[in-house]
């Protein structure tokens, strides 16, 4: 019983904390990179050979609101790195694990285009625990650096959710930054991808 009430009162200060003041703003770092191992290599594109050179693309911020990453009445999440160079530090470290090379230069088999379509991340208060989610809408697309044509084309949801007993800004960088590990992830295991690659090896 006392201990329940310990937790109601760490939930009530938690409130207080993210909704006092009006929006509380929080600064987190982009790093999808940060957490060991997840990435999934075990996914469809890694059984592609021989290993296919990629490189940086063309990147578009198409969202609405460019300035926040998240916002409501009560907080407001701000980024103090582009999200550009967060996910395709993230890409490259996924498709190097994937068995796959990754440049610098376009002279090389495929570039890839990222538009950022949207961003989003919430809490919502429970009687126990403080949940936080997030998450991250792109568009990709894979080009052909010999033929300069999109091989293929999708659009790629991450999404991310964490469950804790108090409100803090590290559970916001951590379920920002899973959201997007979980977007690059996706990629990974479309099946359709894995079908256009093949094919246009196949023609080298």
């Amino acid at each position: 019983m006392l201990k329940n009430i310990s937790t109601l009162i760490i939930l009530m200060l938690s409130l207080l904390l993210l909704t006092s003041c009006g929006a509380k703003r929080y600064t987190v770092n982009l790093n999808p990179n940060a957490f060991q191992g997840a990435y999934l290599t075990d996914n469809a594109i890694s059984a592609i050979t021989p290993p296919i050179k990629f490189s940086r693309g063309t990147y578009i911020d198409k969202r609405s609101s460019k300035e926040f990453f998240g916002s409501s009445k009560a907080y407001i999440i701000l980024t103090d790195n582009e999200f550009s160079d967060a996910f395709y530090d993230g890409l490259k470290a996924f498709l190097i694990s994937s068995n796959h090379s990754w440049e610098n230069i376009e002279t090389l088999d495929i570039k890839i285009d990222v538009e950022l379509l949207d961003t989003q991340s919430e809490f919502i208060m429970g009687m126990w625990v403080i949940q936080f989610n997030s998450s991250v809408s792109t568009k990709i697309s894979f080009i052909d650096l010999k033929t300069d044509k999109t091989i293929y084309q999708q659009t790629y949801n991450g999404s991310s959710l964490i469950r804790s007993p108090a409100g803090h800004e590290s559970m916001f960088k951590a379920v920002v930054n899973k959201s997007i590990v979980d977007c690059i992830n996706k990629i990974g295991m479309d099946k359709e991808l894995y079908e256009a690659l093949v094919k246009m090896k196949s023609k080298l």
